[in-house]
């Protein structure tokens, strides 16, 4: 991963950290060349390697990848499209296994 071209580093971010359910599991260093590797691309893998597909092992899984957009995003991809669709998919999709845990365990909503 170390001279990976961007698109490819993030492809292996995803791989390796897509069904871990914390985000204390990934360093620093790597968050912040997620960073970088994003800022380098002006965000464009966003939707591809965030999308709630590669993430939805879980829902810690799928609120670790929220985080990772909303607060390691780089500031000037905050108002682009890529960002704000990848944030509000991952935000649904938390909902959606929210509200599926809820029902197992309680029964439909009334």
């Amino acid at each position: 991963m170390l001279f990976d071209p961007p698109e490819v580093w993030l492809a292996k971010f995803t791989a390796r950290y897509g069904k871990k359910k914390s985000i204390t599991r990934i360093s620093p260093r790597v968050l912040s060349k997620w960073r970088t590797h994003t800022a380098s691309t002006n965000g464009r893998f966003l939707k591809k390697f965030m999308a709630p597909a590669l993430w939805s092992d879980s829902l810690e899984s799928l609120q670790m990848a929220a985080t990772i957009v909303n607060v390691y995003a780089p500031q000037e991809l905050v108002a682009s499209d890529e960002f704000q669709s990848t944030l509000s998919s991952l935000r649904r999709a938390i909902l959606r296994e929210h509200r599926r845990l809820y029902v197992a365990k309680h029964g439909p909503l009334k």
